[in-house]
């Protein structure tokens, strides 16, 4: 049996999230649309990952296996959000679309930098079922593997 087709995933997500991908080619508008997806009731701050976006390309040329890209996109994305939620990386750069600034409400990036980590924050997730929102570059041609990884993703 190859690793593809093994019976259990080597990393498995604690918590299914509301995640949407904002995608497109250059200029498409996608930092246009991103911050107004960031407006709405639950929405997190804009992820911009430019590592994390390069794993559906390397799936998609083939040396990346399903299982491996997976487990990378969901084990990166875990952590991202597990870091936002305890205001670790956040982003208070005043011009950048990632920045707390550019959300509905910027005060609970400041609170969060005092928050407990561990468990809790699970916990919070769950509660809040808070909406992960990422941008990415080109990613129509590779979305499989993020629909694979993501089953509930929903692509703009």
């Amino acid at each position: 049996m190859n690793k593809d087709q093994a019976s259990s995933e080597p990393y498995r997500r604690l918590i299914e999230k509301d995640l949407v991908a904002v995608t497109g080619m250059t200029r498409s508008g996608k930092s246009y649309l991103a911050p107004m997806v960031c407006s709405l009731n639950r929405a997190e701050r804009l992820f911009i990952d430019h590592v994390f976006e390069q794993f559906p390309f390397l799936h998609r040329i083939g040396y990346l296996s399903n299982e491996a890209a997976k487990y990378l996109l969901r084990y990166s994305f875990d952590t991202m959000t597990y870091d936002s939620m305890i205001g670790r990386n956040t982003n208070f750069r005043f011009g950048d679309l990632s920045s707390a600034w550019n959300t509905k409400d910027p005060e609970k990036y400041f609170f969060r930098l005092h928050a407990p980590d561990r468990d809790g924050v699970y916990e919070k997730i769950k509660k809040e079922n808070p909406l992960f929102v990422f941008m990415l570059h080109n990613s129509l041609s590779c979305s499989d593997i993020l629909f694979k990884a993501f089953p509930s993703l929903k692509l703009i």
